[in-house]
Parts: structure tokens; sequence; C-alpha cells
């Protein structure tokens, strides 16, 4: 990936026949240029792959003091896991004062379509952090780099490039830490697998290693295989009772916090006891796994820490003329041992 563009506004103008004036009022969206002459002027731009933002200075200008957010979706605005990530920022960036901007993944991509430019230059943003993306993410951020956009991607991975940092994590290999717990020191020997409402078999690399690691040490007939959805169905749910009981006490492992607080309730529910009749663990280390009665064994993501790395790069890099080099930061998971599989937890004085 090449410097930021050199193209400059002079350089539009002589290529699309049209003054410096109405380059820069096409370019700077001041609305008193006619829709055909602002189509030309964007093309030519496009093609000389300018900054749609205006020039080097003038974005950073307008954009020093905001960071941007990407989440993929409104939902997550609601969502304790996601709500970390954005709790962590905000603080992070009002301490060095910086203002945050949201958006959603289709948000993005949709300023981004050339054939929306105005919607780039509302951006505002000259550093964007993406927060574990889910939809063609490689594409929108190769677009935001091009145009002169550092960007941090949290929990994804992409190859390499200039302005861009990579705080990763490892859901496979910390998957095998919880699991190797579940199996060698709490001598489990049946799991009950919750995924999400997808098949388990296409819900990630943590179901993946799941699935990968219960075909090599446990026989068929003692892995069951459900999803969050299947907790809700009064049949199933009796179904996953005599499975409970049919046999030596078995461990039930939830792919977040959240669902492992709503199998909680239906286990006891059910009038079954934790730890007593099933071990639980969940994933993420979400607040509610702490506040869970009995508490929620669970894999601590480093949410916070990985934002904060993701800040300081972002503060660092945001006032230069040049892209920082490539580069990743990795962290790794903690498992959090609580009441739901046996640990006697510390009483409050």
């Amino acid at each position: 990936m090449p410097h930021r563009s050199k193209v400059n506004i002079r350089d539009v103008a002589k290529a699309s026949g049209f003054s410096v004036y109405t380059v820069s009022s096409v370019l700077n969206n001041k609305g008193d240029i006619s829709q055909e002459t602002s189509n030309k002027v964007r093309e030519v731009a496009q093609k000389l792959n300018y900054n749609i933002l205006g020039s080097l200075a003038a974005a950073r200008n307008i954009t020093t003091r905001s960071i941007g957010i990407v989440l993929p979706n409104s939902n997550c605005f609601h969502h304790a896991f996601y709500s970390r990530a954005i709790s962590t920022l905000t603080a992070k960036a009002s301490s060095q004062n910086f203002d945050c901007r949201f958006l959603t993944e289709e948000d993005l991509q949709r300023k981004l379509d050339p054939g929306q430019s105005e919607g780039l230059h509302e951006l505002g943003c000259g550093s964007i952090l993406v927060f574990c993306p889910r939809q063609d993410y490689k594409t929108y951020i190769m677009q935001l780099l091009n145009r002169g956009i550092i960007v941090a991607l949290v929990r994804r991975k992409m190859p390499p490039q200039p302005g861009l940092l990579q705080v990763v994590d490892n859901d496979s290999e910390n998957m095998h830490i919880l699991l190797n717990h579940v199996h060698d020191s709490l001598g489990k020997r049946r799991i009950i697998m919750v995924g999400n409402k997808h098949t388990p078999k296409s819900s990630g690399a943590r179901n993946k290693t799941f699935l990968d690691f219960t075909s090599k040490n446990l026989p068929e007939s003692d892995t069951l295989l459900t999803t969050e959805q299947d907790w809700e169905d009064p049949k199933k749910v009796d179904g996953f009772r005599t499975f409970i009981l049919n046999g030596a006490p078995p461990h039930i492992y939830c792919w977040t916090d959240d669902a492992a607080v709503a199998v909680l309730l239906r286990v006891i529910s059910l009038g079954l006891s934790v730890p007593q009749d099933v071990t639980l663990s969940g994933y993420n280390d979400d607040p509610a796994a702490g506040y869970a009665i009995p508490g929620i064994t669970t894999m601590r993501i480093p949410v916070e820490e990985m934002i904060e790395s993701a800040c300081e790069f972002l503060f660092e890099n945001i006032q230069s003329t040049e892209f920082p080099a490539a580069s990743k930061k990795n962290f790794s998971h903690k498992l959090i041992k609580r009441a739901s599989t046996g640990f006697k937890e510390a009483s409050l004085s």
C-alpha cells in the first residue's frame, strides 16, 4: 500500500476541465454545483485516486479529534460484549479529548459507495476502530486505507497493510484451555454444547474446536449438540433433562455468557442444581457471568485491554502525514473459575 494520495485539487481540475473552485465545491459537498458536473468531477477524482475527503491537510484539520468505531449492526449497541468495547473506547477517547462516531458495517459500506461520495465526507474521521466485523471487512478496510484513514482491526485478521493495526486473539487456542479444564481438571466425560442460532458445525472457531476435541476424546453418544433456541423449546428441554440425569453429571458449555445465563435459569427451572447435577461454563466474561448465582465459569476475552491498545495506536498516528507501518498485537484469554464448576469463591465480608 503506497503513502496517502499525492493528487491535489488542481490535478483533478486539470484532468476534468473544470475550475479549481468547481472541483473544490464538489469534493467538499457545498451543494452549489449541478449533479451532472458533480458526477463528472467525482469520476475523475476516483480515477486519479484522489482522497475524497479533500487534501490531506484539510482532512487532518477536520478529523483530528474524531475516532470512529464500526460494529456489525445496531443490535450490538445493546449487547454486553460490545458494550464493553464501546465504554472502553469512549472513556479512553474522552481522556485524550477525542470524540467518537459510531457506525454499523452497513453504514460504513454505504458511505464508501462510489456513488455516495458525500457520505465519506460526512464520515468525519481520520481513524477508525473496527470491532469484531462479520461482513466483507477486508474490502471496506482496504477502501478506508486507500482514502487515507488509519484503521485498527480488533479480533479479526487480514493481510498486513501500512496504516493498519491488527489486535488479535486466538479463539481455537483459548478454547482448548477451557476444554482441557473441563475434561482433565473436572473429569467430565459427558458434555452438552450450546451454540448460536446457526447449526453448531458452522458457529465459528470455538465450536469447531469443540467438535474436534470431543470427537477425539469422547464417545459420540456422550456429546450433545444444541443451540440457544433449542433451550426455549419445552419438548427438547425435557430431552436434555433426561440426558443430564442418565449417567455421570455432564458439563454444559455455552458459546457466550448470555447463553450460559439463559441455560442456567432453564436448568434450575427443571429442578436440577448447578454444579451438583451439571456443571456449566460460558465464554467472554461479560458482567452477567459474575453476577449470576452461582457465578459462571468462563473464558475472559480481554476486550478492554484490546480496545485500549487500538486507541493508543490511533491516538499516536492520527496526525501523522505518513501511514505507520503494518503492525499486530496478540492477546490471550484467561480461564475464570467460578461456582458453576464447583470452584469455591471467596465470600463477601
